[in-house]
C-alpha cells in the first residue's frame, strides 16, 4: 500500500489510516467491509503487541481465511497486477505450464502452495456450514506441507546420505511396510495413497467412509501417511477427502471395483 500510494520512508501513516487512502484510490478496494478490516487490524495489534497463544487458533484461522486473504489478493490484483494463486491469472486454466512467461511472473506463490492454500479454502468453505466446530483444523495439511519443506531445506549432506543409504538398503520401505500394517489394522476399510504432502507413493492409509460407499462414492473419514507423520483425524469433515480429491476423482472406480461394489 505504501508503494502504490508513494509514500516516502519518513511518512509513518498507521495501518489504519493506509487502508483508508487505498481504499478511497481503487473503486473496487472502496467496497470492501471496514468493519472486517478493522476487527482484523485490531486483532493483528493485539498479537504483535501482546503475543500470540493457541487459544487464538480459531479466531486467527476465520480472520486469515475471511478477511485477510482475500484483502491481500484484492489488493494485489488492484494496484500491482499480481496475484498469489496462479489460477486466478487466467480462469478456467488448470495447467501452469499453460501460461507464458509474463503470467507466471505474476503468480506470487509456487504453484504446489498454491494448491495446498486452496485445499484449506475448500475445505473451511464446506466445514463452516455445519456449525460447532473449531475450524483451524482446515490449516493441518497446509502447515505440514509448510513444515515437511521446511525440513527438506535444513537437511545437511550428512542427513541426505544416511537418508538415502536408508532407502537403499530398504530400511526404510520395511519400516513404512510395518506402519502401514499397524495403521490398516486401526481402520475399518483401509486403502491406500500416494500422500499429498511429501509425494511418497501409497505411503498414506485412509479408511474409507463406508456408509458413503453403500451409495457408491469413495470418501475418506481418516488418514495417517508412515513417511511424513501427516494425521486427519476423526472430526475433521472434508479434510482427507479435498487433499487425496484429485486421487479419488481418478481412482474411485477402480476402488469401487475392488471392493465389489457394482
Amino acid at each position: 500500500m505504501r508503494a502504490k500510494l508513494g509514500l516516502a520512508l519518513e511518512n509513518d501513516l498507521s495501518l489504519d489510516a493506509l487502508i483508508d487512502q487505498i481504499q478511497n484510490s481503487s473503486g473496487t478496494l472502496k467496497t470492501y467491509d471496514r468493519n472486517k478490516l478493522h476487527t482484523f487490524r485490531k486483532t493483528r495489534n493485539r498479537i504483535a503487541h501482546y503475543g500470540f497463544s493457541p487459544k487464538d487458533d480459531e479466531e486467527c484461522a476465520r480472520l486469515l481465511l475471511e478477511t485477510g486473504l482475500p484483502f491481500l489478493n484484492r489488493c494485489y490484483r488492484e494496484l500491482f497486477d499480481f496475484y498469489l494463486d496462479w489460477q486466478d491469472i487466467r480462469p478456467g486454466n488448470n495447467d501452469f505450464s499453460a501460461l507464458n512467461s509474463e503470467e507466471m511472473a505474476k503468480a506470487g506463490l509456487l504453484p504446489e502452495v498454491a494448491e495446498h492454500l486452496r485445499v484449506v479454502s475448500r475445505v473451511y468453505a464446506r466445514a463452516r456450514q455445519l456449525g460447532g466446530l473449531g475450524l483451524s483444523y482446515c490449516f493441518r495439511g497446509f502447515g505440514k506441507y509448510i513444515s515437511v519443506r521446511q525440513n527438506e531445506m535444513s537437511f545437511t549432506a550428512t542427513e541426505a546420505r544416511i537418508l538415502q543409504r536408508g532407502d537403499e538398503n530398504g530400511v526404510k520401505f520395511e519400516h513404512e511396510m510395518k506402519e502401514k500394517e499397524e495403521v490398516a489394522k486401526i481402520f475399518d476399510v483401509p486403502w491406500e495413497f500416494d500422500c499429498p504432502i511429501c509425494e511418497g507413493c501409497d505411503c498414506l492409509i485412509g479408511e474409507l467412509d463406508d456408509g458413503r460407499l453403500d451409495i457408491k462414492q469413495v470418501s475418506v473419514r481418516r488418514c495417517a501417511c508412515v513417511s511424513c507423520g501427516l494425521v486427519v483425524p476423526q472430526g475433521s469433515p472434508f479434510l482427507a477427502d479435498e487433499l487425496l480429491r484429485e486421487q479419488l476423482e481418478n481412482e474411485s472406480p477402480r476402488i469401487l471395483k475392488e471392493l465389489g461394489i457394482r
